[in-house]
């Protein structure tokens, strides 16, 4: 079944109001809140405990924190690095994993730097570790970026979250895995996950720029 074949059952990015953000206005005939009130029900009693317990009123109480108001006008008041160390601590997080790639270890040890000196514990593990060859994950020679004949490891997601498992942190970080390393990292990771730096090669890990180009539309 292709894409046009394949009926979409929730498409809240077609919506032309906000009825669920103000509880004004009509609802859409698709809006998801028409056919699913019970499992609404459900899922607002779910906060009341567990992770998402822990989690969630901490979450909104950030959100809030990361505005201000400035003669009638709302600003934003903090970047994404200060609110994970705002999170950190408001959640009083034993210690922060971070798993990054080998191709941002810079920006990882800088990442690290600012948490540390803010007096959080801070678990890092790179996307090589284990040194797996990548013919030993079944794939051929011709997939490796170099000499097809050399030693050339496989990223490793699987590993990082164990050894974060291992560790026992409170959450984890993802800073520039690959698609795919990511979504395996996140699935295997037993803490909860944020990502901190998404990988996108060309744009200086920027992917917001693809979607602001026309060129990326077919329209350059």
């Amino acid at each position: 079944m292709n894409n046009d074949e394949k009926k979409e059952r929730f498409t809240c990015d077609r919506c032309p109001g906000t009825f669920c953000a103000h509880g004004t206005g009509t609802q859409p005939k698709f809006c998801p809140m028409r056919e699913y009130e019970q499992t609404m029900l459900e899922v607002r009693d779910r906060y009341e405990e567990g992770l998402a317990g822990t989690l969630a009123r901490p979450s909104a109480i950030i959100e809030k924190e990361g505005y201000l108001s400035h003669e009638g006008t709302t600003l934003p008041a903090r970047d994404r690095l200060t609110e994970v160390i705002a999170f950190a601590k408001r959640i009083e997080a034993d210690s922060v994993g971070m798993a990054f790639c080998m191709g941002l270890k810079r920006e990882a040890r800088a990442i690290a730097a600012v948490l540390r000196d803010h007096g959080i514990v801070v678990e890092s593990v790179q996307c090589k570790c284990g040194a797996i060859d990548k013919c030993d994950l079944g794939l051929p020679k011709e997939v490796k970026l170099g000499d097809c004949d050399a030693f050339e490891a496989a990223c490793n997601p699987l590993l990082q979250a164990e050894l974060l498992n291992h560790a026992g942190t409170t959450f984890n970080l993802v800073v520039g895995l690959c698609i795919g390393h990511d979504m395996l990292f996140t699935h295997y990771s037993k803490a909860p996950v944020s990502t901190l730096i998404v990988k996108d090669r060309q744009t200086g890990h920027n992917p917001l720029a693809s979607v602001y180009s026309a060129y990326h539309h077919g329209k350059g």
